[in-house]
């Protein structure tokens, strides 16, 4: 069985969010962390607003520091098809 269109775009963003570097979080004004080590982050959950391309979704993201804290932040994403 294949994956709907909401599964595959959630994989899509989880791999998409996971991999973007510390820094990207270490910039944006919203971002509570600075100053701290990121040591990872994990998406918690993807909540789409709509699943038809373009598509857009609340991404629920748990970012790891060095010390052992953890913040949740919710980010928005817009997925545009080709």
């Amino acid at each position: 069985m294949e994956p709907s269109v909401p599964e595959t775009l959630a994989a899509f963003l989880t791999r998409r969010v996971e991999a973007l570097p510390a820094a990207t979080f270490a910039g944006q004004r919203w971002f509570a962390g600075k100053g701290r080590k990121v040591s990872g982050v994990t998406v918690k959950d993807v909540a789409f607003l709509s699943s038809e391309l373009p598509a857009s979704a609340l991404v629920l993201v748990e970012v790891g520091f060095e010390d052992g804290g953890r913040d949740l932040y919710q980010m928005p994403w817009m997925i545009a098809g080709s």
